[in-house]
């Protein structure tokens, strides 16, 4: 049965997701990849996960599913990896542009006309880029889902497809109560990290194992959203 469209029916579904069935096993693992998440593969593999997770959320399974298949997990969560590089390729490329062209006339004309446009170039650069970051920020969780729906990297990129989704109003619902999630998050991480934080080497550690589940959680959370967000929007 498909839950409530409505934000808050979202919200908490979202947050009643990482812990449903009372199998905490994926959370434990995923915090364990997460722990060891800059030996890279660790990290390849969660967000592996984390796509499998918006596969099956899209199926309409309500649990989260368990750490299975793990090289199969692990070329998901690198190809996820790719289409993220690729659509974040843009904004920089147009960044290092616009600031290359402008800074390199500044440059060129020298004295404070030299570097006010090297300055005005810069600001430019950052709106231009900006922009176009915040636009890749609402289009990549789609395009991720599309393809871990499929399993073609073509549907990442499908327009088509795309627009279906990113139009639909139960995407642009998920996507800010993910944003919401994030910030919250992101909030209680840094209050545990400034609490703890004060004393030294064991404050650290301990902040740690705290603050590595909760972004876990989160992670699980915000695709499980679109998950379902993405099976009403098809």
């Amino acid at each position: 049965m498909m839950v409530d469209t409505g934000l808050f029916d979202m919200f908490s579904e979202a947050l009643e997701y990482p812990l449903e069935g009372d199998d905490y096993t994926p959370l434990l693992i995923g915090s364990v990849l997460a722990f060891f998440s800059w030996l890279v593969i660790p990290a390849i593999i969660l967000n592996g996960y984390y796509l499998s997770v918006i596969r099956t959320s899209y199926d309409g399974q309500r649990s989260p599913p368990q750490f299975e298949e793990w090289g199969d997990l692990f070329l998901t969560g690198l190809v996820g990896a790719i289409i993220s590089i690729v659509y974040v390729f843009v904004p920089t490329v147009v960044f290092v542009a616009i600031f290359v062209l402008t800074g390199g006339t500044g440059v060129l004309l020298g004295g404070d006309a030299g570097l006010a446009s090297f300055l005005g170039g810069v600001l430019i650069a950052l709106l231009v880029s900006g922009v176009l970051y915040l636009v890749v920020w609402y289009v990549l969780p789609a395009a991720l889902a599309n393809y871990a729906r499929t399993d073609s990297i073509v549907a990442a990129f499908s327009p088509g497809q795309l627009k279906t989704i990113l139009l639909n109003g139960d995407y642009a619902k998920a996507w800010v109560i993910a944003l919401v999630i994030g910030l919250l998050g992101g909030f209680v991480m840094g209050f545990v990290n400034g609490l703890f934080g004060i004393v030294p080497i064991l404050g650290n550690i301990v902040a740690l194992v705290i603050t590595i589940p909760i972004s876990v959680f989160i992670g699980m959370a915000i695709n499980h959203l679109y998950g379902i967000a993405v099976a009403k929007a098809i």
